[in-house]
């Protein structure tokens, strides 16, 4: 899997940090 973070390899696909925050909050939103 290597060692990069999920963050890392979000910012490489050119997901902000913002969008990336948004999505976070939604998964933990999804999960309770």
């Amino acid at each position: 899997m290597g060692s990069k973070t999920i963050y890392e390899e979000a910012l490489q696909r050119g997901v902000s940090r913002r969008d990336f925050l948004k999505m976070c909050t939604a998964l933990a939103a999804t999960m309770g």
